[in-house]
C-alpha cells in the first residue's frame, strides 16, 4: 500500500511542478535543468505490506514416492546439480521446504518484511523482519522441520490468521486438499488480508487425495494460485499461476 505524504521520507513517488514554500531538498534539480524551470519532488511512506509464510507440516497431508536408498551420500543426485538445476526427493515435505526458502531470499533480497509460521513438532514462528540476519534464522529453521505436526492447515490458519493485518500478504504452501483452509483464506480476504496458495500436487509424489478439486475451489474464489508438481522446475513453476489444467503423469525416479 502506497501513501503519500507531504513529509521529506527516503521514498520518492514522482516530481510535480514547484509550489511556493517547498523547502529548497525537494527541488529535483535534474528535470529543473531539463525544463527550464522549477520541479519539486513528491514523497510516501514506506509500502506497507507485510508478507506472512504459512508452511503446512501437517503429517497426514504430506505424500512422498520411493527414493534412493543404499548410496553413498555423495552420489546421491538430489545433492549434484543435474541439467543446471537441483534434484529434489519426491516428497512434498522437501519440496515444500525448498520453496520457502526460495521465496525467503526472493523477498527479503527485495528488502520486504517477512514473517513464518508452521505447526510441525511445536509452533514454530517468525515474526517479521527484514535483511540477512531474518533470512539466516528462517533458514536454520527450514533446515530441520519436519513434517510431524498435528494440526492441519485450516486450524492454522483459522488461530493464527485473525491476528493478520490489513494488507498483509500470506502465502499458504500446503499440499492439503482439505477444502476448509480455501474456506478460511476467503475469509480472510474479506478483512484485507491477500492470500495466495503455493498448492503442492500430492498425487504426482504418491498415494494421496485429488488435487484438482481444491484447485478448482482457488480459483472459483479469485485466490491465486500455483501448482507445483513431482518433477517441476521450481523457477517454471513459481513464475505462472495455474489454468487449472489437470495432472500430468510424472514418472518416478
Amino acid at each position: 500500500m502506497h501513501r503519500r505524504t507531504p513529509y521529506i521520507t527516503s521514498s520518492v513517488s514522482g516530481i510535480r511542478d514547484y509550489v511556493p514554500g517547498d523547502s529548497i531538498n525537494r527541488i529535483h534539480w535534474a528535470s529543473t535543468a531539463r525544463t527550464g524551470r522549477l520541479i519539486s519532488k513528491e514523497f510516501e511512506l514506506d509500502p506497507l505490506a507485510d508478507v506472512w509464510m504459512f508452511l503446512d507440516m501437517y503429517e497426514d497431508a504430506h505424500a512422498e514416492a520411493p527414493w534412493i536408498e543404499g548410496e553413498d551420500e555423495a552420489e546421491l543426485p538430489w545433492l549434484t546439480r543435474r541439467a543446471e538445476r537441483m534434484e529434489l526427493p519426491p516428497s512434498t515435505v522437501e519440496y515444500g521446504v525448498t520453496i520457502a526458502a526460495s521465496l525467503a531470499q526472493h523477498f527479503l533480497q527485495a528488502d520486504r518484511e517477512l514473517g513464518f509460521l508452521s505447526y510441525a513438532e511445536e509452533r514454530e514462528v517468525v515474526q517479521p523482519d527484514r535483511g540477512e540476519r531474518q533470512l539466516t534464522r528462517l533458514l536454520e529453521i527450514l533446515a530441520v522441520i519436519q513434517a510431524r505436526g498435528r494440526l492441519p492447515i485450516a486450524e492454522a490458519l483459522a488461530m493464527d490468521g485473525a491476528a493478520l493485518t490489513r494488507h498483509t500478504t500470506l502465502i499458504v504452501i500446503t499440499p492439503s486438499t482439505d477444502s476448509r483452509w480455501v474456506t478460511v483464506l476467503r475469509g480472510l480476504r474479506s478483512r484485507g488480508v491477500h492470500g495466495v496458495a503455493v498448492l503442492l500436487a500430492g498425487r504426482t509424489f504418491g498415494p494421496a487425495p485429488d488435487w484438482a478439486p481444491t484447485l478448482a475451489d482457488l480459483q472459483a474464489s479469485g485466490l491465486p494460485a500455483y501448482v507445483v508438481k513431482n518433477g517441476d522446475d521450481l523457477t517454471e513453476a513459481l513464475g505462472r499461476l495455474s489454468s487449472g489444467v489437470g495432472p500430468r503423469a510424472v514418472p518416478v525416479r
